[in-house]
């Protein structure tokens, strides 16, 4: 409040940094009681991680490929738990012209994300398990040595149950400090076929944080 009735308004938010189109730190992942590089896991306290925090990353400033697997097979969108695989991951890119890079940004497209606007039912279907790129897919981008893997899926990678291992997380993130993007509106860019543009993103610099939310930008 000021002077001559003048007021102001203000806001706090509260989030789950991984509840909506966000980017996982590398921090995300360990094995055993090993982070990325070899940094000790037991680093991660409940004020926010020693090693490998979203701090770490800054803007995100690339080319970027979009992969319509929807579109390449004709479909609104993938089955439950469908997995996609290399060799269709390379049918797609040459069917759209396209070819990886390393240090590109990959969003692979399923559809799915059409269910999480689809009424209460469908939703509870988008995040009970969902398509994806399968472990021998997640292997052929890491070979690729890209920046990021993104999807419009919760995980990237294929989930029939959430008990199950996430072998893509493990092998773009903790295997080769690459990133991953989930829960990202992949649809204007595939009904205008734009498959390769400039990837804009910069992650919140929350000290330790474990991921953040990003406001991706493809421009074209």
């Amino acid at each position: 409040v000021s002077g001559n009735n003048d007021m102001s308004a203000d806001d706090v938010i509260m989030m789950h940094t991984h509840g909506t189109t966000h980017i996982d730190a590398l921090c995300h992942i360990y094995v055993g009681d090993s982070l990325y590089n070899g940094h000790p896991a037991s680093g991660l306290l409940p004020l926010g991680a020693q090693r490998c925090g979203i701090e770490n990353v800054g803007p995100i400033v690339t080319r970027g490929i979009l992969l319509d697997i929807a579109g390449f097979r004709g479909v609104q969108h993938l089955g439950d738990g469908e997995a996609i695989e290399p060799d269709e991951l390379e049918a797609c890119a040459a069917a759209q012209g396209v070819e990886l890079r390393p240090a590109d940004v990959v969003l692979v497209r399923t559809g799915w994300w059409q269910l999480f606007h689809a009424g209460p039912e469908q939703r509870a279907r988008f995040y009970a398990s969902e398509p994806g790129v399968s472990a021998a897919a997640g292997r052929w981008f890491h070979a690729r040595d890209i920046v990021a893997l993104g999807a419009d899926t919760p995980a990237v990678e294929v989930v029939t149950s959430w008990t199950q291992p996430l072998p893509v997380h493990r092998d773009i993130i903790w295997g080769c400090g690459g990133y991953l993007m989930e829960f990202l509106d992949l649809e204007a860019l595939a009904a205008d076929r734009v498959y390769e543009f400039l990837f804009v993103a910069t992650p919140l610099a929350i000290d330790g944080g474990i991921g953040s939310p990003i406001v991706p930008l493809a421009i074209v």
